[in-house]
């Protein structure tokens, strides 16, 4: 591979290598080289060539490492011109298996997959005079490190076709789902944008050449060779069920769930599921305990993730009280009420008139009875407003999840987001 000017990226793959000399192995595509095998802790790893954009300090930086066709100069560290398909097989050669990007549209808002730290290196240096990448980077409204710390992870960008969908981003500072490497943390492009800029130290066209090196998070030897851990928590009358274990109590589960951070070095992605005979307040109590995990994930760990088949996200459970008020919605999606005692719920179609003079509109309702979920699906169309895929549910507290069930299984296909309000 030509090293010229040009810089390194080299990512090491997680996991010790065999004890014991092992013959090195290479893959090879432009502008990309894998390596597996040999010794020393740099066992695995996978160089890609790159430029510096020479991006100015305190510029806006949505993406450490972009493709040269992505358009995003302007906000972008680095430039390579392998191909992120290159970069993804030769990330498989040397043993990482890509995670899962964020999709808010299948309420999968975090990223999934292994931790690299990325070291920035002078391109004849030792590994000692290094520097993190992320510190390449700074908190605008502080001046310091981002939040998150040193670490990326490899999602992988899913079944994006990264090289022609998206901006062409190899690294980013967002939850992009069309990206290899992203950020440890929540951070939606809107929530975010503007608060990740150049440091000081950002490399211009001016430096000499360097290698970033991607290698494994630091890990105990007593936990788990892999970081992220899929568990599954059940609700059912008798209290909360990690993995299918006994039954516990909210603060017996919180302290299970936050076990696997505090003892194994491990995120928790946690699906959550309940029994058709759960009262909803109940779900909502749960949903709250895993919503304040989720706040404190740095040191709990726990990530909630997307729903299993036949199941809403879990904070439909938790909306905006003041909706309520329907004049106090940006919008007005249909509500679903339920009048409780089992019976059937009826559809509210609620419609705005502007008259051209009011900063409001005047709003006026249409109650519409149902006999079956079968009917809902084709009300829904007719009445909801255009390319809103979003419903209100009203329901009893101490309604069981069975008596919605079925009216939500109809109407997910077409209207998949719902906030689900408790009298």
């Amino acid at each position: 591979m030509k090293r010229s000017a040009a810089f390194l990226l080299v990512a090491t793959v997680s996991g010790a290598a065999a004890a014991g000399s092992v013959p090195e192995e290479t893959f090879s595509r432009p502008g990309v080289v894998a390596r597996r095998g040999g010794a020393g802790d740099a066992a695995w790893r996978v160089e890609v060539e790159a430029v510096p954009t020479g991006l100015g300090a305190g510029a806006i930086v949505e993406f450490p490492l972009i493709t040269l066709n992505s358009g995003h100069e302007y906000e972008a560290l680095f430039r390579t011109p392998a191909r992120a398909a290159d970069i993804r097989a030769a990330m498989a050669f040397a043993g990482l298996r890509p995670g899962a990007p964020a999709s808010a549209a299948d309420f999968r808002f975090w990223p999934r997959g292994e931790r690299v730290l990325a070291t920035v290196l002078p391109a004849d240096g030792a590994a000692g005079e290094g520097r993190a990448l992320a510190r390449f980077l700074a908190d605008e409204s502080t001046g310091g490190p981002v939040p998150g710390g040193d670490l990326f992870v490899y999602s992988g960008g899913g079944d994006f076709d990264v090289d022609s969908v998206g901006p062409g981003s190899i690294v980013s500072t967002y939850n992009e789902p069309a990206t290899l490497f992203d950020v440890p943390r929540l951070a939606a492009q809107g929530d975010v944008y503007g608060s990740v800029v150049a440091a000081e130290s950002v490399p211009t066209n001016g430096m000499p050449s360097v290698r970033i090196v991607f290698g494994p998070e630091p890990r105990e030897a007593a936990w788990p060779a892999l970081r992220v851990r899929d568990v599954a928590l059940r609700l059912s009358p008798e209290g909360l069920s990690v993995d299918g274990a006994a039954p516990l109590s909210p603060s017996g589960a919180a302290k299970a769930l936050s076990a696997f951070r505090r003892d194994g070095g491990q995120d928790a992605f946690v699906s959550f599921s309940w029994d058709a005979a759960v009262p909803l307040r109940d779900v909502a109590a749960a949903a709250r305990l895993l919503s304040a995990l989720e706040e404190a994930e740095s040191s709990t760990g726990v990530r909630i993730d997307a729903p299993p088949p036949g199941f809403p996200f879990c904070k439909a459970f938790l909306p905006r009280d003041e909706w309520r008020d329907r004049a106090k919605r940006f919008s007005q999606p249909c509500e679903l009420r339920f009048p409780g005692g089992g019976a059937a719920p009826s559809l509210v179609r609620v419609d705005e008139k502007w008259d051209g003079e009011s900063l409001e509109p005047e709003l006026s309702t249409e109650e519409i009875p149902l006999s079956s979920p079968d009917a809902l699906p084709a009300l829904l169309k007719a009445n909801s407003p255009e390319g809103l895929r979003a419903l209100l549910v009203f329901a009893p507290s101490d309604a069981a999840w069975g008596e919605l069930a079925p009216w939500l299984d109809a109407a997910r296909p077409t209207h998949p987001v719902v906030q689900i309000f408790l009298d």
